[in-house]
């Protein structure tokens, strides 16, 4: 299988101070200097205000042989990751993630564009003191070329998060790029077909 999802194990940060303004892509209410995990989106529930309480705190962290986000979130509280992947419509694929620690995870796939979006279910996990992998199989719909992985962390939380996936299986000698290369064709379900200098573009 390919996993689809850059930086799956958090281990690449990058410096965010806190900003309580809410249309700062990235930098939520968090204690002192976050290190924010390079392509992911981090979500509060809400932002704080300048001066209020943060609501959690995240950081990187090397722990059982290797890589890790700790994420800690106070009562009443929540925090959302977000990443963006490319997908093959009507294609199979598996969301998973890693967690070890004390809290509640759920895992939420999304697919969408050009079609409207496609909620393609959950799956929440508990954390405890051995790691546990939260799964979920899912297939993208009609017309679904886009798709979004939620890693929601609930209120009270002490958890590590490693291994986040998005994948698809791939048949045994299939090289991953040809996924992306190869020239796409006309099928029943397609509304329009045009090929401009031998690059096609089916709708």
């Amino acid at each position: 299988s390919r996993n689809l999802l850059v930086n799956a194990d958090f281990a690449r940060t990058y410096a965010a101070r806190r900003s309580p303004a809410p249309y700062v892509r990235n930098m939520p209410g968090l204690d002192k200097d976050a290190a924010m995990p390079y392509a992911w989106t981090v979500q509060p529930n809400r932002w704080p205000s300048a001066g209020a309480e943060p609501i959690g705190a995240i950081s990187p962290v090397q722990i059982d042989g290797g890589s890790a986000l700790h994420v800690v979130i106070r009562k009443s509280e929540s925090m959302r990751l977000r990443q963006f992947v490319e997908v093959v419509p009507e294609a199979a694929y598996t969301c998973a993630v890693w967690i070890k620690g004390k809290g509640t995870v759920t895992i939420h796939p999304y697919a969408h564009t050009p079609a409207t979006g496609q909620d393609l279910g959950a799956a929440t996990g508990q954390a405890t003191t051995d790691w546990t992998r939260v799964h979920l199989s899912v297939k993208s719909g009609y017309h679904r070329h886009l798709a979004n992985l939620h890693i929601d962390v609930g209120e009270d939380a002490d958890v590590l998060l490693r291994g986040a996936e998005f994948s698809a299986s791939l048949p045994a000698g299939t090289l991953p790029e040809a996924l992306v290369t190869a020239k796409p064709g006309r099928d029943e379900n397609t509304l329009f077909f045009e090929d401009f200098d031998g690059n096609a573009c089916a709708f």
